[in-house]
Formats: C-alpha cells, sequence, structure tokens
C-alpha cells in the first residue's frame, strides 16, 4: 500500500511580528475564532487584529517598520504586491505607523481605511477612523499623500504638523 503525501496547504507570508502587547489582543486568521496574540507572535497577510479598551499592540515589519495599535481598535495585515504595497487597512480605530525608508529611498507603503488610500514617502504618521469611516490623517514626521477611495487620482500630500479629514462620501477637508 502507497500513502502519497498531500501538498501542504500555502500559507499567507509573515507580514509581521508581534514586538508588544498590552491588555489582551485578538487575531483572527481566516474563519478560526479569535485568539490571544503575545510577544514574539508573527502575523500573516490577511490576518485582523483586534484591540479592545485597554490594549494595544505593536507589530514589527520585516523591513525594520513599526505599527502601533491603539484601544479601541480593528486592523487588517494584507500582502504586498506590486509597486506600491498596501500593507495595513484600517477598519476602526487609531494606529500611529513608522515607515522607515530603504536603502535611504522612500518605501512605496499604502494604508487603506474605508475612506482613504495613504500612500508613504518615509515617515511617521498616524490614521484614526471612525464607525462611520471618516478618517483623520496626521504627519509627525516626512510626507505622506492622501486620497479619498472615491477620487484616488486626488491626491494630498500632508506635511509634519499638518492632518487632513477623509468624511464617508465627501472630498478631501
Amino acid at each position: 500500500m502507497f500513502i502519497l503525501a498531500q501538498p501542504a496547504l500555502a500559507q499567507n507570508p509573515v507580514a509581521g511580528q508581534i514586538s508588544a502587547v498590552k491588555g489582551k489582543v485578538s487575531l483572527i486568521r481566516g474563519q478560526n475564532a479569535p485568539v490571544l496574540l503575545h510577544r514574539r507572535d508573527k502575523v500573516q497577510a490577511d490576518d485582523s487584529i483586534l484591540t479592545d479598551a485597554k490594549s494595544s499592540a505593536t507589530v514589527r515589519l520585516p523591513d525594520g517598520s513599526t505599527i502601533r495599535i491603539f484601544p479601541n481598535s480593528r486592523v487588517e495585515m494584507r500582502s504586498e504586491l506590486g509597486k506600491w504595497r498596501e500593507f495595513l487597512h484600517v477598519l476602526l480605530g487609531n494606529v500611529r505607523v513608522q515607515i522607515e525608508k530603504i536603502s535611504g529611498r522612500p518605501n512605496p507603503k499604502v494604508v487603506t481605511t474605508p475612506t482613504a488610500i495613504i500612500a508613504v514617502r518615509g515617515t511617521i504618521f498616524a490614521a484614526a477612523v471612525a464607525q462611520n469611516g471618516d478618517t483623520q490623517v496626521g504627519v509627525q514626521k516626512g510626507l505622506v499623500a492622501v486620497a479619498s477611495q472615491l477620487h484616488p487620482e486626488q491626491e494630498v500630500l500632508v506635511k509634519p504638523g499638518q492632518e487632513v479629514w477623509l468624511r464617508n462620501g465627501k472630498e478631501i477637508s
């Protein structure tokens, strides 16, 4: 009797590693039930990370960039394909993102929200997403280009100390 080996199911690529956890932070992978995240756990593309009112987490990406996820937030890690690489979708709550440059050049990463597309140029910025999808983007260091999901061709550059609002169904303000 011969037993044929079944090919292993392809897993999503590792998107990052948890470098800090405060409180109870949950991970949802696929259709599985939420599990608690711990320091050094790996997160994959398409994983969702949820924080409650008293929890937060920091994800370190392979290039050294970091994502700080604040209380009452839900984010989804994404795969990085193509020239501009969407690596994070913020569904709700607040994040602080620090993107490291690659060999001194801008790191072409993209963060999305229900209303915004945020193209990173090597920077530190924050995004806050309300339950209705309204998004506030503020820059601490560097430069980001922000566009509406409805009008991605209408890009606004946001500099340090500036912020923009993207309200559901409206122009950037």
